[in-house]
């Protein structure tokens, strides 16, 4: 095989790679990354914020979209979360952000998530799921969070690193 050949073969091969991504609707960007650099919403860098609950803080990565950036760039402020499923916490807002919904199959532990546009869920367990949501974040060392979270609505502190 030539070199041409060779060059319209990877092309080709890319290009299908790129079709059954996107008909299986594979969403590459909205995956967490910790080689990702910070965001930028209004000239402020948001790479990460904290959250903390009673003693415990936890840094939180912040994802890179519109939703998660205008979150991090609105603390500090504290939200009374809502025990739900034995798996997340949640808050359910009036103020309305950007989601750009997926289906990220799984969750896991530590996930910082929008449901529809004003549902802030914090999750403490790992499962499958068939829900979408906008990526918001992740709690970078979450090991302890389903034991500090409890069983009970609790309040959690966001704020600005």
């Amino acid at each position: 095989m030539n070199t041409k050949t060779k060059r319209i073969a990877i092309v080709c091969l890319i290009g299908l790679i790129v079709v059954v991504a996107f008909v299986l609707g594979i969403n590459f960007m909205n995956k967490p990354n910790d080689s990702e650099g910070p965001n930028e919403v209004s000239g402020e860098k948001m790479s990460s914020i904290t959250i903390r609950v009673n003693d415990h803080e936890y840094k939180v990565k912040v994802a890179d979209n519109a939703a998660a950036q205008e979150f991090a760039s609105s603390t500090p402020f504290e939200l009374p979360m809502i025990e739900l499923n034995g798996n997340e916490k949640y808050y359910q807002g009036s103020d309305k952000l950007k989601a750009e919904e997926y289906n990220p199959g799984h969750i896991e532990a530590g996930d910082l998530m929008l449901y529809g546009d004003d549902c802030i869920v914090l999750f403490y367990k790992s499962f499958d799921t068939t829900y979408s949501y906008t990526r918001l974040g992740w709690v970078e060392n979450p090991e302890d969070l389903e034991e500090v979270l409890g069983s009970d609505n609790v309040t959690v502190i966001f704020t600005k690193n």
